[in-house]
């Protein structure tokens, strides 16, 4: 059943392979190869996954799965590069600074860097059988889940968003918000991230044909989805928070003797995944609104503020996840984040309360406009 679902995903791979094709050919975008030569290698990856029963264990299967890790270690970060160029072609000004340039550049960089060290300068393939699948996987692959797609995701998560601010269009931020959910499940239920990666294709195709628009969405609703992104993610992050470091469900921590099992953590890496899309998307919309905060009350901007360290904690607390050595740390990390964004939380509820106050609040001018009309008369 999957073995055949994987042909299936490498199918719809060909057919964007084609369209992407089309699509250079007639825009003669060089940046847009890299999505087109990503898309042949997923094409290849699914119907190489999708074969392996039938080819069998050995030196050929293996030979075959090598190629999926070094595309990808090369491949999936200049994803980074190509959402930077999209939003340069939208003409957004903080695109166009060189400083934006660099960062985008030695992000991609260390990620290419990363994954060349783990899937290709030590890449040690073991045949894995999941389900009716017979494949290679790298045995050694750096535990939990896939930092490069994660961090290429979140990243396209932003291009998306800006490309929504800039022209409307939604098609990339929400293909790459089911990518970056679905990939920390993928070690636990590949085929996910196998269609995560279509569905992301398909976005980024989409994104090819949006131009530069003079409409941008305005800063009034983009505040209003900041704000409404912003209390969906907080009952998603404590839920998050629940299902993982609540002793009665267990802990993801390595050094505790709970156990955990295979749904509560699928769970907890699914809200997880969850809130991180939710945070960036919150975080994104607030500085293209708020920026660095220099008017309005002392109060509002402790708070933007706050809200911008907290983000840098959360990502630092993630990241330790990732490494053994480093789970402690973050689940202290994690439990900081959970009080310093419940009071982030608290100061929006009182800037909530006070708007709506003000909305209520009746128009002295309005109601003297009456009345001088009667003395008038």
């Amino acid at each position: 059943m999957f073995s055949t679902l994987f042909l299936l995903i490498a199918l719809g791979q060909l057919v964007l392979f084609g369209l992407f094709v089309r699509a250079l050919v007639t825009r003669r975008q060089l940046a847009d190869l890299i999505p087109l030569v990503l898309t042949g290698l997923l094409a290849y990856e699914n119907a190489v996954l999708g074969l392996g029963r039938w080819i069998g264990e050995g030196e050929l299967l293996s030979g075959l799965n090598a190629p999926r890790f070094i595309g990808h270690a090369l491949l999936t970060p200049l994803l980074i590069v190509w959402g930077f160029v999209l939003l340069r072609r939208q003409q957004v000004a903080w695109t166009l600074r060189t400083p934006a340039a660099v960062s985008v550049g030695l992000i991609t960089a260390a990620l290419v860097a990363y994954g060349v060290n783990h899937d290709i300068v030590h890449l040690a393939l073991a045949p894995e059988q999941w389900q009716d699948t017979l494949r290679y996987a790298n045995d050694n692959a750096p535990a939990g889940p896939p930092l490069t797609a994660i961090l290429t995701g979140l990243a396209l998560i932003v291009a998306g968003a800006q490309l929504w601010i800039e022209s409307r269009a939604l098609n990339l931020v929400v293909a790459s918000s089911v990518m970056a959910m679905v990939a920390g499940l993928a070690g636990f239920f590949p085929v996910l991230g196998n269609l995560g990666e279509l569905v992301l294709m398909a976005g980024i195709l989409s994104a090819l044909s949006v131009h530069a628009s003079s409409t941008r969405v305005r800063r009034a609703v983009v505040s209003r989805r900041a704000q409404q992104v912003g209390w969906i993610a907080w009952p998603v992050f404590f839920f998050g928070s629940l299902m993982t470091f609540i002793p009665m469900f267990g802990t993801m921590d390595p050094a505790d003797k709970l156990p955990v099992s295979a749904l509560q953590y699928d769970v907890a890496s699914a809200s997880q995944g969850a809130w991180l899309v939710l945070m960036v998307l919150h975080a994104h919309f607030a500085i293209s609104v708020f920026g660095l905060a220099k008017s309005g009350s002392r109060l509002r901007k402790f708070h933007v503020w706050f809200g911008y360290a907290n983000l840098l904690l959360c990502f630092g607390g993630q990241l330790l996840f990732i490494f053994p050595q480093t789970a402690t740390m973050g689940s202290h990390a994690t439990t900081l984040v959970f009080v310093t964004i419940t009071v982030h939380v608290i100061l929006g509820a009182i800037f909530a309360v006070r708007r709506r106050g003000s909305r209520r609040k009746p128009n002295p001018r309005a109601e003297r406009g009456p009345a001088l009309q009667q003395v008038a008369g």
